[in-house]
């Protein structure tokens, strides 16, 4: 997900950009320069650039000292784009982009919750919530392209998670690194290749696993028989809900 990848790009970058002693506008200033960079270096894909144009109005806003709201922001950051190039309506990348940080925005933090209460441990509470919320929202977007469910995606991004952060710091690390050094950067790209293999194998390995996918209808109708499923669950689960709270 691009915006997950700007955040461990942004996470490494800002801690350092303290220890050197700035502060204020020149931190903010930082960030910027870092977000554009890196959409630069990644490309600016639909979906990158919603993460970027996100990432531009969140920094902006801690400038003034406000702080960012998700889904405001998100529908900022939408309403722009759309605006700038109408045509992005018709992305996949784009609508898919939005719909899972909306389920990161919308359902995760509840789900996370939930799973606390179960003593489920922090970091796995809030893993599997926000990988599930976001395949929740992108599953109705997805099997109008595809026509299927992919029932081990889930496990498969929980299992890729824990590749993305390094592949993500250490590609880019090797970008500036070339641009320095050339050698220096090889020797980073050789080490960044590890955890990029590792996406891979996920990718690949589960691809193969009997059941990975399930033929679904596609289209408009797959898109509207999915969400009159999650309807369904939706008012087994509201009902079910006062019976828990009463016991």
């Amino acid at each position: 997900m691009s915006g997950e990848n700007l955040v461990f790009v942004l996470a490494a970058a800002l801690p350092i950009a303290r220890l050197a002693g700035l502060r204020g506008r020149f931190l903010t200033l930082t960030g910027l320069a870092v977000v554009l960079g890196f959409t630069v270096l990644a490309r600016p894909e639909p979906s990158m650039v919603r993460a970027s144009v996100m990432a531009l109005l969140s920094l902006l806003l801690a400038a003034i000292g406000r702080r960012a709201r998700g889904v405001p922001l998100l529908c900022a950051g939408g309403t722009l784009l759309l605006l700038f190039d109408p045509w992005l309506a018709r992305s996949y990348g784009f609508a898919l982009s939005l719909s899972a940080t909306a389920g990161l925005f919308v359902l995760a933090p509840g789900w996370q919750h939930a799973l606390a209460e179960r003593r489920v441990p922090h970091r796995i509470a809030e893993s599997l919530a926000c990988t599930a919320a976001a395949e929740a929202f992108c599953l109705p977007v997805l099997v109008s392209l595809t026509a299927e469910i992919t029932p081990l995606s889930i496990p498969a991004n929980l299992l890729a998670e824990a590749c993305v952060g390094p592949a993500t710091v250490l590609g880019a690390a090797a970008l500036l690194g070339a641009a320095v050094w050339l050698p220096l950067g090889r020797g980073i790209a050789w080490l960044a290749q590890w955890p990029a293999d590792g996406i891979v194998a996920v990718a690949k390995h589960g691809a193969q696993v009997p059941g990975a996918a399930v033929p679904w209808p596609g289209g408009l109708a797959g898109s509207a028989a999915l969400l009159a499923v999650y309807a369904v669950l939706f008012l087994i689960s509201a009902a079910a809900a006062p019976r828990k709270e009463a016991r």
